[in-house]
């Protein structure tokens, strides 16, 4: 109820909101409740409301597939609970308000201070929601509250469908069309979930029928529900077609590591469009300030598909040769790796010529910051907030979990901090005894009383240090769950899914935005299963192509 009450009361200053960011071209980031009547003009979430809008977007109603085509196609959906009933759009709004504003941060700050932990509101589908709310206004067209500014706003990640491929039967253009409103269907529902994986294509299927028909198209019969094919064939029937149609390999940076996998027996460069919750994509929807990635350049190589293989053109770039700890892993046992990789770098990046410091904090953020590529709105001070903070977090996480001998093995590992201060003067990671002392200010080691901090100067040490990092803060949340940083052979910095492995081999595929993270297949020379996208700074805008590219013809299987 308390959510719901939440969303009608910020319902006006949620829909004003949303419009102002969209039109100025800039995500915020609003890391203390407090600030909530300068920045927005209302009065700041109270713990009750911070309560009720994590139990509204709890509920895995907003996680299923047909929920998108019930709702985005509805004229006015209602939420109701116990004699209460608000509009979804007040509760879209609301999400949308949320996450574009940053108060997802101030709302973990405000858990943060009365002890409890969340892990942002990632964990309660707040994202989804906020998808749910776009595809709507999507359909809603002139009709939508946000009319105006969707323009402002790429659906389909930079994707064009001026292209279409090779011999095609009947209207390219009007197959090219259809196939562009799937392909934002898909980037906007990926991860969503559905009982039969095949309704993750058949779940939208009304919303498809709609959006051609406003646009004077006609979906042809092989895109219409069949529930007589095989999942395996109706999820490599719709990538192909996506392919084919539009010109475009965007589909092969949408891949899920095989470890978020749940479709059996279908190609590794098929999509699987289910997965959890968090998982983001290098070339996703967003803001049109926000310049797309094209690693392979102009070159206008296209991908063919024969009995499951689709052969491709590609540069190797080189091979994987360490690997980090993943999001998941720094947080529940330390940064121990990510030291490690730096140490075992140059001091400059030679790719970019910045720092190797400098490289590595942008690359675990995919060096943008929602609206600039590269990243404008983030430095090293506020990297070095963010760092701290989770090096402390994760210390006591190792406690809790594992008890004080691992705790204390832990912090013993870090004597490597002392050595990439000494290696780099520019780095953004404490030295040992800097660590230690701000260990004993929280509580996390112990030492002199007046040393450390009482309950409400630790809340107010977290909130300070959310703030000031706050920018870093949101970037991470979105870039590094489920991922993890690499290292190649060549030296290249990456950041890849979890499931790379030392011995991967990291390609630009001519066609693909994004670089591409290999491994070889024992089904014949030249074959590889695609593992997943990976970030590779400096290499993301074309800088290792030319003319002269020597490509090589490869086969994903």
């Amino acid at each position: 109820m308390a959510g719901l009450e939440t969303a009608e009361r910020l319902a006006e200053v949620s829909v004003r909101e949303i419009k102002r960011i969209i039109k100025n071209q800039q995500q915020e980031f609003c890391y203390i409740m407090d600030d909530m009547p300068d920045r927005f003009g209302v009065a700041p979430l109270t713990m009750e409301e911070i309560d009720g809008i994590i139990a509204l977007f709890r509920y895995s109603w907003f996680n299923r597939v047909w929920i998108i085509q019930e709702v985005s196609l509805a004229k006015k959906p209602e939420f109701f609970c116990d004699g209460f009933s608000v509009s979804f759009d007040s509760v879209g709004y609301l999400a949308g308000f949320i996450e574009l504003s940053g108060l997802h941060g101030a709302i973990a700050s405000k858990c943060s201070a009365y002890g409890r932990s969340l892990r942002g509101l990632s964990d309660y589908f707040l994202n989804r929601a906020l998808k749910i709310q776009m595809v709507r206004e999507w359909c809603q067209g002139s009709r939508s509250n946000l009319a105006s500014e969707l323009s402002s706003f790429d659906f389909t990640a930079g994707a064009k469908d001026d292209c279409p491929l090779g011999n095609l039967k009947g209207n390219s253009q009007s197959r090219g069309s259809v196939s562009m409103i799937l392909l934002k269907l898909i980037l906007w529902s990926s991860g969503f979930q559905a009982t039969d994986p095949r309704d993750s294509i058949y779940g939208l299927g009304g919303i498809l029928q709609h959006m051609a028909h406003e646009q004077g198209l006609t979906v042809p019969d092989r895109l219409k529900p069949n529930y007589e094919i095989a999942t395996a064939q109706v999820l490599e029937m719709v990538a192909a077609e996506i392919m084919e149609a539009t010109g475009d390999l965007t589909l092969l940076s949408l891949v899920k590591d095989p470890a978020q996998r749940t479709a059996e027996k279908v190609p590794s460069w098929s999509l699987d469009f289910r997965s959890v919750a968090g998982i983001n994509h290098i070339c996703a929807s967003g803001f049109k300030s926000l310049t797309r990635p094209n690693a392979s350049g102009s070159g206008s190589h296209t991908g063919t598909m024969s009995d499951g293989i689709l052969t491709v053109q590609g540069l190797l770039l080189g091979n994987v040769a360490m690997t980090a700890e993943s999001w998941e892993e720094a947080t529940t046992t330390g940064l121990h790796d990510w030291i490690r990789m730096l140490l075992r770098m140059d001091h400059a990046y030679r790719y970019t010529r910045q720092s190797s410091m400098e490289a590595f904090w942008r690359t675990l953020v995919w060096d943008h910051d929602f609206a600039h590529r590269p990243a404008k709105l983030i430095d090293s001070t506020q990297v070095e907030h963010f760092v701290r903070m989770w090096m402390a977090g994760s210390l006591q996480s190792v406690e809790r979990k594992h008890g004080k001998i691992a705790a204390d093995k832990s912090l013993q590992a870090y004597h490597v901090l002392d050595e990439l201060a000494a290696y780099m003067p520019d780095s953004v990671f404490p030295t040992l005894e800097q660590f230690k002392s701000l260990c004993r200010k929280l509580g996390l080691l112990p030492g002199p009383i007046e040393e450390a901090l009482t309950y409400d100067q630790k809340a107010e040490w977290i909130e300070s240090t959310r703030n000031k990092g706050k920018t870093y803060f949101s970037l991470m949340r979105s870039t590094l769950f489920f991922r993890r940083p690499i290292l190649t052979d060549e030296g290249h910095l990456g950041c890849s899914c979890e499931s790379v492995q030392i011995g991967d081999e990291v390609w630009i595929i001519s066609g693909c935005p994004t670089p591409l993270v290999l491994r070889k297949s024992d089904t014949g020379d030249g074959c590889y299963i695609l593992i997943g996208e990976t970030y590779v700074h400096g290499l993301m805008n074309g800088e290792a192509v030319n003319n002269d590219t020597d490509w090589k013809t490869i086969s994903l299987v």
